[in-house]
C-alpha cells in the first residue's frame, strides 16, 4: 500500500513538472516570437544592437533640436498689434502699430496712420529692443507688449508656456488694469 501511494505521488509531481515546461515552453516561444534567434543569448545581443542604434538615433536628434533652437531664437515668434485713433475729433481705429520681434529683440516695428484721403505706412528697424528712430506713442506700446512676454523664453516647458499665454489672453481679452476674481468666472461664462 505505501508503494501505491508512493506511486501516485510521483505520478503527480512528473504532472505539475510537464504543466510546468509546457508552460515554460510557451513562454519561451513567446519571448522569442519575431526573432531569428533561437537562444536567449542571441535576442540579448540584437537587443544591445537596437539599444546602439536607438542611442545614436537620440544623439542626432538631440544636436538637430539644439540647431532649431538656435534658428529659432532668430526668427520672428512674437508679433502684437495695437490699433489706435490719431485723430482724436474724427475717424475711429483704423490706425495700427505693429511689430515683429524675435526672442533676441530684433526685428521691426510698422505703423500705419490712416486717414480719409490716404495711408501711411511707417518701419522702424529694431535691434536689440531699441530703434535708431524715434518711436511714436503706439509703437513703443507695441514693444512695452511684446516686452511683457519675454520671460516666456526662460521657460523650458512647452506645455507651460501654453498655459501661461492662456491665462496672460484671458486677462488681456478682459481689457481692463485692474480686475478682480468676479471678473474672471464672468469671463468664463
Amino acid at each position: 500500500m505505501s508503494i501505491s501511494i508512493l506511486v501516485y505521488i510521483l505520478s503527480g509531481v512528473i504532472v505539475v513538472l510537464l504543466v510546468w515546461i509546457g508552460l515554460t515552453e510557451y513562454r519561451f516561444r513567446k519571448f522569442f516570437a519575431g526573432t531569428n534567434a533561437r537562444n536567449l543569448e542571441n535576442v540579448m545581443l540584437e537587443l544591445g544592437e537596437q539599444m546602439k542604434v536607438i542611442k545614436e538615433t537620440q544623439a542626432n536628434i538631440n544636436k538637430h533640436l539644439v540647431t532649431v533652437d538656435k534658428r529659432l531664437d532668430k526668427s520672428i515668434r512674437s508679433v502684437e498689434t495695437i490699433r489706435f485713433n490719431p485723430f482724436l475729433d474724427a475717424g475711429s481705429n483704423q490706425s495700427f502699430a505693429i511689430s515683429f520681434l524675435n526672442d533676441e529683440g530684433n526685428g521691426v516695428v510698422m505703423s500705419s496712420l490712416y486717414a480719409r484721403d490716404r495711408m501711411s505706412i511707417f518701419a522702424k528697424p529694431i535691434i536689440n529692443r531699441k530703434s535708431e528712430f524715434e518711436l511714436s506713442t503706439e509703437e513703443k506700446d507695441v514693444l512695452e507688449k511684446w516686452q511683457r512676454t519675454v520671460f516666456l523664453k526662460e521657460i523650458k516647458k512647452v506645455d507651460a508656456k501654453g498655459w501661461i499665454l492662456d491665462i496672460m489672453n484671458c486677462i488681456d481679452l478682459l481689457n481692463k488694469k485692474e480686475f478682480n476674481l468676479q471678473d474672471i468666472y464672468d469671463f468664463e461664462s
